[in-house]
């Protein structure tokens, strides 16, 4: 049992750090790009949502690269198999973190418009009458 903890143990501090980390830069992005949306007023036009994601990649990665971010190198290096190889050490690390904070991004975008939408007051209907439930036995 001793010898999987010893195995296991390191990918899991580095997955766990990968979440830890690109979490609040994965808000970070969302936020970036829910500003370049509100600057553009995409309520009166009609830009594509397709759109809003490349941006979020396109954020992610600028982030990424711009700051020399490389969450994937401590990952990568815990897998036996791919321990000798350096390919995530370098540029294309940083650019797939990027891509992986950009896909993150539309997911608090999603996850934060749920949690706004809860907040607001429901629609005064006029159509509709509220009666309370008769008690039956």
């Amino acid at each position: 049992m001793l010898a999987q903890t010893d195995t296991f143990g390191p990918a899991t501090a580095a997955l766990l750090s990968l979440v830890v980390i690109a979490l609040p830069l994965s808000v970070a992005v969302a936020k970036v790009v829910d500003f370049i949306r509100n600057l553009f007023g995409t309520r009166e036009t009609s830009i594509p949502s397709w759109v809003w994601n490349v941006v979020a990649f396109v954020v992610g990665v600028a982030a990424a690269v711009g700051w020399g971010i490389n969450l994937l190198s401590a990952v990568v290096a815990t897998v036996p198999a791919l321990a000798d190889k350096a390919g995530t050490n370098d540029l294309l690390g940083q650019v797939l973190t990027g891509l992986i904070l950009g896909g993150m991004a539309g997911f608090w975008h999603d996850k934060m418009a749920q949690w706004s939408a809860a907040h607001l007051p429901l629609p005064a209907d006029p159509d509709v009458v509220f009666t309370p439930a008769k008690r039956t036995r």
